[in-house]
């Protein structure tokens, strides 16, 4: 048993490796391993001129994506421990079974020291060969509540409501409702937005981002959810009314004699044609042109259809929703 240093060109895998389905995530391998070199050596044996890897496939694999790259050339040194051939397969099986991924909260705490350590956020993303936006929202996670912190490597909370507690970076906040929902993301969010409004929301709509920015508001991104929501639902809510009182006012100018504009549907809504009048106004000329058109069409179409079929007539009933 000894581990020797073997030019890439002179590897090949081999049929012995228990791992048939094709790994993932090769390229993000490939890119730690240029930036790292290769940090455990691979396992094989002797063949006909050629050291079979029973072990490590998914580093070959990524050091040839990586000569195929021409980042490295096939005379590229690999650590090989070489072992024979008949232990092969006990070896495969052995190096799969027995690995236990890292934990998420282990590997969210590696990312924060290496950030610590005056790495800035591209260049672990290239280490890594991650997303910057993927080392942002693990550092997102590395700034909860220790207390959440722990919950978490204890899987006392899942990684969906780890990300919930991430919405706010108030830490009081965070534990305050942790020690209210436990492992419950749905409600987490919930009271953690509580007071804020999304920007999916009807009202943030009617009002739109430029307005809202320019009144000074700020948004809250759920960098996990996709999702920003309005941090001053006052702000909105005053925006839209202001939108809403801007609309009435055009319409009392355009003729209405009575117009005003509200948040919610009055309660007297249906009965507000019969209960208040005044709020009517006179046709324009272009108006009456076209009532008078849709009445003549009126007429022509009750004139093609039995009296018994006037109500169940589609052409009729889109004629009278015109009439208003």
């Amino acid at each position: 048993m000894t581990i020797q240093t073997i030019q890439l060109n002179k590897l090949a895998l081999s049929d012995l490796n228990v791992r048939k389905v094709k790994p993932k995530e090769i390229e993000a391998l490939a890119a730690d391993i240029q930036a790292r070199g290769v940090l455990q050596n691979l396992i094989g044996y002797d063949e006909d001129g050629k050291i079979r890897i029973c072990a490590g496939g998914r580093r070959y694999r990524a050091l040839k994506l990586l000569q195929k790259a021409k980042a490295i050339p096939g005379t590229f040194e690999v650590p090989v421990e070489i072992r024979s051939k008949d232990e092969a397969l006990e070896i495969s099986l052995a190096e799969n079974a027995q690995r236990e991924d890292m934990h998420p909260a282990d590997a969210i705490a590696a990312y924060r020291a290496i950030i610590d350590s005056g790495k800035d956020v591209d260049d672990v993303a290239a280490s890594f060969g991650v997303s910057p936006a993927y080392v942002r929202r693990v550092l997102k996670l590395a700034a909860l509540h220790p207390t959440i912190l722990k919950a978490f490597q204890k899987d006392e909370i899942g990684m969906g409501a780890a990300q919930a507690f991430a919405l706010t970076d108030d830490q009081d906040r965070q534990l305050e409702v942790f020690k209210r929902t436990g492992d419950n993301a749905h409600q987490i969010r919930a009271m953690l937005t509580q007071e804020k409004v999304a920007d999916t929301d009807k009202h943030f709509r009617i009002v739109g981002e430029e307005a809202y920015c320019a009144a000074g508001g700020t948004f809250t991104t759920d960098l996990f959810g996709e999702r920003r929501y309005c941090d001053d639902a006052g702000l909105v809510m005053d925006l839209v009314q202001d939108r809403l009182d801007a609309i009435a006012k055009a319409a009392r100018e355009d003729g209405w004699r009575d117009a005003e504009g509200q948040l919610y549907r009055p309660d007297s809504y249906w009965m507000r044609g019969h209960l208040e009048p005044a709020g009517e106004r006179d046709p324009t000329e272009e108006e009456t042109a076209q009532l008078v058109e849709i009445e003549a069409a009126i007429a022509k179409r009750e004139s093609e259809v039995d009296e018994d079929d006037h109500d169940y007539d589609d052409e009729l009933r889109a004629l009278t929703r015109k009439q208003g």
